[in-house]
């Protein structure tokens, strides 16, 4: 049997320097000639695959216009032998069973169709990539209905209210209250153990960010050559602007051109965004994907089309003004491959039993309109790791209300039933884990939403969740060591036993914080953000203050759930 670049170049389809530039590139990048030819433009997807299918001498079915027989083959079945490049399409007319496949036919593909299929007489056809994706995305689509997983059930904890400066500021108020009322020797009490609790949140917090920057390696988890394809899925609407700004993001990406596998979403009767798309010269590595409108104006329906289209080991959907930061398809990598390395390394028996990492949930999504102090503090909290960064327990609550910025091993997504799984409970055999990086979107963060966000973390913390839980051990006990040192202090009663120690603690913890947060927040973003680390002190009074507003609004909550007595 010839070799498909000699058949092509022999029925003129291609000539010698085109398949010269495919063999270097394959030489180069690995994957399939076909595939090669195919991104460079040479050749069109019909007649590579009708070439294939007379190389291997096999009739070419269309599975659009003649998908495989209703009820055959479950959902199930038809996405998994997809995934090998193959589809059991039912009895034919000579009552064998026609199997479709885009790998070339031998003792293994034989293999297999038999062993999901066995006592069968086969007949093989050939079939195209994207018609066999085109059968695997509609099998995941039904799988998705009928299982209800593609329905946003929200999260296990239910956001709090609006939260507004004014609320916590009447709770430190109405709580400074009290402490002038309570005697001097039981506050100093309070100032000290809280200040000493503190101290020693702070101490570890430390501990864990300094450990976390030294163990991790600035440009990413290996060299360009072993990375792995990347598959990343905007879903892009806007006309010529968004498509230009869309373009820039991705150019920013700090990933080889030869293994990004990017597709732009694009609805299909959006022609102005599809003509700035034209017009921006998107490079050979984006493709540009239609989707019908119904599916496009929902985010994880249009995510779906993309993921059955994605050829990468990994995918990640942006929006189309999010703006990765540069080496975060590394590091996502980085942390993918470290979690394998450690499944099969025989001296971690801690390993034995742990699932794989299969989703990466980006730490902080940052917002940009302009600088603002809050974004840069935002950054300061990233560089102590005030999210907690370590994966989740099997079977946790893992839904968010954006499904942007996570990365997936690309395979298991599918398996899975697709993008909407995210927004459900996902199975114990999958695990997540929060990826230390952040992306940054258009929109001015406001005090009010600030303060919103970070207490609808810190119930979540409170209700369960693990993130977050961190953050609460430092910032619960400085809210009340500030405020019985400050009723000390309007008291003449710092000379107490106690308030010395407590003040020592507060000071020293709060020293320790910020020398560690200028030190790595320079090293992640630079010096002129890291000067805000200096404002430290204020940015986690705010903190403690949404802390203990998620306290009161879990409190009132639970108690307005618990049955009146009779």
């Amino acid at each position: 049997m010839d070799r498909i670049g000699d058949r092509l170049l022999r029925e003129g389809r291609i000539d010698d320097a085109q398949l010269t530039d495919a063999l270097r590139r394959q030489r180069a990048e690995g994957g399939y000639l076909g595939q090669h030819l195919l991104e460079s433009g040479s050749l069109e997807r019909p007649e590579l695959y009708g070439a294939l299918a007379r190389q291997w001498e096999l009739a070419l079915r269309d599975l659009v216009r003649e998908p495989p027989q209703p009820g055959f083959a479950t959902d199930g079945e038809i996405v998994e032998t997809a995934a090998l490049g193959w589809v059991a399409c039912g009895p034919g007319a000579s009552r064998a069973l026609v199997v479709a496949t885009t790998v070339r036919p031998g003792p293994d593909l034989l293999d297999e169709v038999a062993e999901r299929y066995p006592g069968w007489r086969l007949e093989l056809v050939a079939c195209t990539q994207r018609d066999l994706d085109h059968v695997a995305a509609a099998a995941r689509r039904r799988s998705v209905r009928g299982s209800g997983a593609g329905s946003w059930r929200g999260p296990v904890a239910r956001p709090v209210g609006s939260v507004r400066p004014a609320g916590p500021a009447l709770m430190a108020a109405l709580a400074a209250a009290v402490l002038l009322l309570v005697p001097v020797g039981v506050v100093a009490v309070l100032a000290a153990a809280t200040s000493v609790l503190f101290l020693l949140a702070t101490l570890a917090l430390v501990t864990s960010a300094v450990r976390a920057a030294l163990r991790r390696r600035p440009g990413g988890a290996t060299s360009d050559t072993l990375l792995p394809v990347y598959s990343v899925l905007v879903r892009l609407a806007g006309g010529s602007r968004a498509a230009g700004r869309a373009m820039a993001n991705l150019a920013a990406l700090d990933y080889p051109a030869a293994k990004l596998d990017v597709l732009l979403l694009v609805a299909e009767d959006d022609v102005a965004t599809q003509a700035g798309i034209r017009r921006a010269a998107p490079p050979d590595w984006v493709r540009v994907v239609p989707i019908a409108g119904d599916r496009f104006a929902r985010r994880e329906l249009a995510h779906d089309d993309g993921l059955a289209l994605a050829h990468g080991r990994y995918v990640v959907a942006y929006a189309e003004d999010e703006v990765p930061a540069p080496d975060q398809l590394r590091s996502a990598v980085a942390a993918f491959e470290g979690d394998l390395d450690q499944q099969l390394d025989p001296h971690l028996p801690d390993t034995d039993g742990r699932p794989p990492l299969g989703v990466l949930d980006v730490q902080h999504r940052l917002w940009r309109h302009r600088r603002t102090l809050l974004t840069g503090l935002a950054e300061v909290d990233g560089a102590l790791l005030l999210d907690d960064t370590a994966a989740t327990t099997p079977g946790a609550d893992v839904r968010r209300t954006e499904r942007t910025s996570v990365h997936a091993h690309l395979p298991l997504l599918r398996r899975l039933g697709g993008w909407a799984v995210l927004g459900t409970d996902l199975p114990g055999s999958v695990r997540v884990a929060t990826l230390a990086s952040s992306s940054t979107r258009s929109r001015e963060l406001g005090a009010d939403d600030w303060l919103t966000a970070r207490a609808t973390t810190y119930a979540a913390a409170l209700g369960g969740a693990r993130a977050g839980r961190g953050a609460l051990t430092v910032f619960l006990p400085y809210a009340v060591a500030l405020l019985s040192l400050a009723a000390l202090a309007l008291r003449d009663g710092l000379g107490a036993p106690g308030a010395g120690t407590a003040v020592l603690a507060v000071a020293t913890g709060l020293g320790l914080a910020v020398l560690a947060a200028v030190g790595l927040t320079a090293r992640r973003h630079g010096l002129a953000t890291a000067t805000r680390a200096l404002l430290l002190p204020v940015h986690w009074t705010m903190q403690s203050a949404a802390a203990w507003a998620a306290v009161v609004q879990v409190a009132r909550r639970r108690s307005a759930a618990r049955p009146a007595s009779p």
